[in-house]
């Protein structure tokens, strides 16, 4: 287990037993907090949560093995690059 505030923006955590990529950091006048979107297939429902950056999760890394798939931390593509 790990705080969210110490996975890095683009991996995988697993919270409240779903899988979730931290898609950004953010602080408001609650404090900091994290914002994980769902992982699931194209065209499926996801779910994104903020729970606050002290919150434990269980860290997956840059590459997760959930149910026989595996989920690939996406890069930004450069548009120059052919």
């Amino acid at each position: 287990m790990r705080q969210v505030k110490n996975c890095k923006v683009g991996h995988f955590v697993r919270y409240n037993g779903v899988v979730f990529q931290v898609n950004c950091f953010y602080t408001n006048w609650r404090g900091k907090h994290a914002t994980l979107i769902q992982v699931g297939e194209p065209g499926e429902k996801r779910q994104m949560f903020t729970p606050e950056a002290t919150e434990k999760v269980e860290y997956l890394g840059a590459v997760a093995r959930v149910d026989g798939k595996i989920w690939v931390r996406s890069r930004p593509r450069d548009p120059f690059d052919v």
